[in-house]
């Protein structure tokens, strides 16, 4: 053996183990992201799967070329030896190894290619053609064959550091087989629900119950329409009908029921996930919150530091309202394009009735914002319905697409927030739609243009 090729065998062992370590980080980004695993660092995760994503695809290519030009297989003999029970586990190994090695190869350019449309620039040229769902739908061949991949490859460290345990073989079979299991149950897709099982369920504390969403009335027939109703109105119909002791009042300052006590324990306040979301924390008023089927509820105890600072400003939204003689007028409303950048001050806003199916003629929701500033001439934008999303099942929402001369394409679009300027961000920017969020009076609302 050469000096030359030992140099490079070398390097491509490294290469190899920092492939395996990019890919583990591109992987873990990618579910973290799609699943809601860590909401706190949504954006960020992304944006690191973006970057991992330009080390991942170098690296497969030079590890590869490497592979091609030192690693010859002599594939006619290996396969005669094993059809003849004369080859030996190794010949198998490296059988395999090779194979799914080339299938990876396969799978990443049937994962990437999709992957894109992550890139407006390339959604936008593509038109869409080749739908971002085949970039999951193909995620999980290129998990399972990097898995199948890599623990060939410990193996055959084990073997050259002349490590031996008992049942090796076994045990990494048995971690092969459970990673692999684990990959496809993650991506297993749920059941989408019919319309004739409209249910749900609901933790309170450390209990959990069950409700059949056509039993449910609304205590804001102001805000709801007949057969729609909020996140408190679940928590009044259990109490009523599950032995829970709910204290509860309708406070005028904030325009919201406040929760005194559940069981005699005061400071409640609760978390939603809709169809393929995950926990999130909010300011938003538990009786505006509409439910939808695959909803998730949970009323938790919190600090009553915690609560008086949110009883604060809705008080502040009702005062703003007040001042404006019951007209809705927010101080700031920003727009942060792909290409443009708007702001307004003392933007007014009035009801267009687009959700009049589930909301009362006359209010108004954060949609209605961009088509007020539509109606005064100040953008153009475009709006489209969707009844699902990616993992999101049940969505059933329209959504804002286009901004003046910035469409949707791909994972790229136009999200938004709301609420008060000291909860900018994780607070505010809860994944409820904009055609869903009631306003009171808001101190801001933003939309602006991101690429997952």
């Amino acid at each position: 053996m050469t000096k030359s090729r030992l140099n490079w065998i070398e390097i491509h062992r490294y290469i190899s183990w920092t492939l395996v370590i990019a890919s583990i980080v591109l992987i873990s980004t990618g579910y973290a992201v799609s699943r809601g695993l860590s909401p706190s660092y949504y954006y960020q995760l992304a944006l690191f799967h973006r970057i991992f994503e330009m080390f991942f695809i170098p690296l497969l290519i030079l590890h590869m070329s490497i592979t091609i030009r030192y690693y010859r297989i002599n594939w006619r003999k290996t396969i005669s030896l094993l059809r003849q029970n004369r080859g030996s586990s190794i010949h198998s190994m490296r059988l395999l190894q090779r194979l799914s090695s080339w299938l990876i190869v396969f799978f990443a350019v049937l994962v990437i290619i999709p992957g894109l449309n992550g890139y407006d620039i390339f959604a936008e040229a593509t038109g869409e053609a080749i739908p971002f769902s085949l970039h999951r739908f193909f995620d999980v061949f290129l998990v399972s064959l990097i898995i199948i991949h890599s623990i060939i490859g410990v193996r055959f460290v084990m073997m050259r550091k002349r490590i031996r345990w008992r049942f090796t073989n076994h045990l990494l079979s048995f971690l092969t087989i459970g990673l692999v299991l684990a990959v496809v149950l993650v991506n297993v897709p749920q059941a989408s629900v019919k319309e004739t099982e409209y249910s749900g369920t609901v933790i309170i504390g450390s209990e959990e119950f069950s409700f059949q969403a056509s039993d449910i009335d609304s205590l804001r027939p102001d805000i709801f329409t007949e057969g729609h109703f909020s996140m408190f109105d679940i928590l009044v119909h259990i109490s009523n009908h599950e032995g829970i002791e709910l204290e509860y009042h309708f406070n005028e300052t904030m325009n919201t029921f406040v929760v005194e006590s559940i069981n005699g324990e005061p400071h409640w306040w609760y978390r939603v996930i809709y169809s393929g979301g995950w926990p999130e924390n909010n300011v938003f008023r538990m009786d505006h919150y509409p439910w939808k089927p695959e909803t998730e509820i949970t009323f938790y105890k919190v600090s009553k530091e915690r609560l008086d600072e949110t009883y604060a400003i809705f008080r502040e939204e009702i005062e703003r309202k007040l001042v404006n003689d019951g007209e809705l007028i927010i101080p700031e409303v920003t727009i942060r394009g792909k290409s443009f950048y708007y702001r307004a001050e003392n933007v007014s806003v009035t009801a267009h009735n687009l959700r009049n199916d589930t909301f009362q003629t006359g209010v108004i929701t954060a949609i209605d914002v961009i088509m007020s500033l539509g109606d005064k001439g100040d953008i153009f934008y475009d709006i489209a319905w969707f009844e699902s999303i990616g993992d999101a099942d049940v969505v059933q929402n329209y959504y804002i697409v286009q901004i003046n001369s910035d469409r949707q394409a791909g994972t790229c679009g136009f999200v938004y927030e709301s609420g008060d300027l000291e909860n900018q961000g994780l607070l505010n920017h809860i994944h409820l739609p904009s055609d869903s969020r009631v306003l009171n009076a808001p101190e801001y609302v933003t939309w602006y243009w991101i690429c997952l």
